[in-house]
């Protein structure tokens, strides 16, 4: 299936509004992420001049820290957006799966993150929307922030209906919120409630509904953060209360700010006058010599109770041979033999020749063998029963040579199990791409409701995008204070797509 200048490698989501490829751009010949806008919006103009401002302005911003945009289309039978592919997963999935996150990958994340803000502002681009969701870390754990389809430049107006809000509402500042114009400052306080989630686990304001949300961000204190995680360091806790005060003019003037804070903090770890210093540049070479010169004298120099060494007696003189010091550099055994030692004698007849395989240490095999896994979309590493990992590995799993049981879990797709033959000193690669285990669910209800699923609250009506359902049997029960509930049972199968529309009796 090819999509005007690219060629689908697969489908990876399909929400309300989007539908996400993963792609091969044939122009470019480079991996993407393919965003197409569904048909069904086409005609919406405030989504397409959503697109056109995404497009405008990633192509504006080019940074290690930032995802880049290489095309876009916008035409009445096709509009979509190609960005670079990165090999990895979100903030928001990473925070899910490696709660608590450990504080230098907290500190390498916010700092990553400072970059591409600072670059940006100094591009005159607010992204309004920092989250979790829109932070990705990539193999190498570098942090790439994307999504700026609800960016602005400072001189711009932003794409906003009237009477709305722009945003995911746990994370906007209370500006915002009110209707005011958004600045720097905004998504300093975006990215300190992302700092408090990836410190404590959760977003501080996340209610059960989104003005119950909003009325939090505008009016409740976040939980002292010593208080839930007592270990976090001053510079991190001082860090996000200054990015979550309610006023813009009492947070950090500028992402420039925080980025020297923590340079400064870090500094000591390599500079202190304790740290141990460098030997002169002569020493080493020094030293060398000197056990060069003493190697000599032990093998070569002749000694008084030394006799000549008959054939026979081999073995004892080789037990008498003096080790050969640490800095010898061995050689490779020779293919059509072992290796041949000449022993000097403390006469002046022929050498004698001893013949001398390696040393032990170089016989012995790895204790270990390892293996990489890869997985399509991220998954939860079990080995032997054990969970070990998350996926992207950051490297392979070093494991005991013999038999082991792999398995790959994702609550949304089929687990897989794997049984690895580990050999000693060998490294293999397992790369899976697991099959999905769930359905797209459109609910419309009217006039409004709180959705349950099995029990479980997902969201309020108007959907934005369709919900993620597991496969199989599920109980969706919706709740309208005023006009009471409806409960209805769904059976879907993996890979669906449904739209349900519930309407209350009045």
């Amino acid at each position: 299936m090819n999509i005007k200048n690219h060629e689908i490698i697969h489908e990876i989501s399909r929400g309300a509004i989007t539908t996400v490829y993963k792609a091969q751009h044939l122009n470019l010949n480079r991996t993407v992420i393919l965003k197409v806008l569904n048909p069904q919006w086409l005609r919406e103009q405030d989504l397409l001049k959503r697109f056109k401002r995404e497009a405008r302005i990633s192509a504006h911003l080019q940074h290690p820290n930032i995802v880049n945009v290489y095309d876009f289309h916008i035409s009445p039978d096709l509009v979509y957006i190609s960005l670079e592919y990165v090999e990895g997963g979100t903030l928001e999935q990473l925070i899910h799966e490696k709660q608590p996150l450990a504080l230098p990958q907290i500190i390498s994340i916010v700092r990553d993150t400072l970059k591409a803000l600072d670059y940006a502002h100094g591009k005159g681009v607010i992204h309004r929307d920092i989250k979790p969701g829109n932070i990705l870390i990539d193999s190498n754990f570098t942090a790439r922030l994307t999504d700026f389809g609800l960016a602005s430049f400072q001189d711009m107006p932003g794409v906003t209906a009237q009477g709305q809000s722009m945003g995911t509402p746990a994370y906007m500042p209370p500006e915002l919120i009110r209707g005011e114009k958004a600045g720097i400052q905004s998504d300093l306080y975006s990215l300190g409630l992302t700092l408090y989630e990836m410190l404590c686990g959760t977003n501080p304001f996340q209610k059960e509904n989104t003005a119950a949300t909003l009325q939090a961000v505008l009016s409740e204190e976040a939980t002292d953060i010593a208080s839930l995680r007592p270990e976090v360091p001053r510079l991190l806790t001082d860090m996000t209360r200054q990015l979550m005060a309610r006023a813009p003019q009492e947070r950090p003037p500028n992402a420039a700010v925080l980025l020297q804070q923590i340079e400064k903090t870090e500094a000591p770890a390599t500079d202190s006058p304790t740290a141990k210093k460098k030997s002169p540049y002569w020493l080493p070479g020094f030293g060398v010599l000197l056990i060069a010169v003493l190697f000599y004298f032990i093998l070569f120099t002749p000694r008084q109770e030394e006799q000549a060494v008959p054939p026979e007696t081999l073995s004892s003189v080789q037990d008498s041979v003096p080790p050969a010091p640490a800095t010898d550099n061995k050689q490779p055994a020779e293919k059509s033999g072992p290796r041949q030692s000449p022993i000097k004698t403390a006469d002046n007849s022929p050498p004698v020749t001893l013949p001398s395989g390696p040393s032990p240490t170089e016989t012995e095999l790895p204790a270990t063998g390892s293996i990489y896994v890869s997985c399509s979309p991220w998954a939860k590493v079990l080995l032997d029963g054990d969970s070990v990992d998350v996926t992207p590995l950051k490297q392979a799993l070093e494991l005991t040579p013999g038999t082991h049981r792999l398995e790959l879990i994702n609550p949304n797709y089929k687990s897989e199990s794997f049984t690895v033959n580990i050999v000693a000193g060998k490294k293999d690669t397992l790369n899976v791409r697991l099959r999905p285990n769930f359905a797209y669910l459109m609910i419309k209800a009217t006039p409004w409701a709180r959705i349950y699923i099995n029990d479980k609250y997902k969201e309020d009506t108007p959907l934005k995008q369709a919900l993620i359902v597991p496969a199989g049997r599920n109980i969706i029960r919706l709740v309208n204070p005023a006009l009471g509930t409806i409960t209805d049972t769904l059976s879907v199968r993996a890979g669906e797509r449904l739209e349900k529309h519930f309407r209350f009796a009045r």
